[in-house]
């Protein structure tokens, strides 16, 4: 059993698996826009500087268990995992910086706040992504039965205009190996 190939799945979800139609067409009107999100392989974007850091994102299952205490004799295993998914975000006068220099503090003042409601938008895209069965598929092993979002969209400001989006997710997975 691996749990790698199911994140790899689900990073290819967000990274806009099913934009290009080949899934149909109700799973490309669901799909990320491709190129939008960055996935790394740093579990925490905001260790990330400069440009790297906006829209750097991260996919991990973070906690799996089983769902009914596993019988050794039979191949069949239910599994609960936790997905998170964490993006980082620039205002503005952050990114600024990284071009240009110290940005004036009427430009900091403005441009702050600019990062929430793009994140709240992707918030959304990557949620109906994701619960979306025909982008997720069932030909991992384990096989990926069904994402639900799992409690709320949890927004840090971390200061400077820069912000943290973390969402998660909880999986049903079916394993049949031995």
């Amino acid at each position: 059993m691996t749990i790698a190939q199911v994140e790899a799945r689900l990073r290819a979800v967000v990274e806009g698996r099913g934009a290009d139609g080949s899934l149909g067409p109700a799973a490309q009107a669901r799909a990320c826009v491709p190129g939008r999100y960055r996935t790394t392989d740093t579990p925490d974007p905001s260790t990330l500087d400069g440009s790297a850091f906006d829209r750097a994102t991260s996919v991990n299952v973070i906690e799996t268990s089983d769902l009914i205490p596993r019988n050794v004799q039979c191949n069949e295993r239910q599994m609960r995992g936790v997905l998170e998914v964490r993006i980082g975000y620039a205002a503005a006068p952050a990114l600024y910086e990284v071009v240009h220099g110290e940005a004036n503090q009427a430009a900091q003042q403005t441009a702050a706040g600019n990062w929430i409601p793009r994140c709240h938008d992707d918030a959304r895209e990557i949620e109906r992504a994701l619960t979306w069965y025909e982008l997720t598929g069932s030909d991992t092993t384990p096989v990926i039965e069904r994402v639900t979002p799992l409690g709320d969209t949890i927004v840090t400001e971390l200061g400077n205009g820069r912000g943290l989006l973390t969402r998660r997710f909880e999986l049903w997975l079916e394993d049949t190996q031995p």
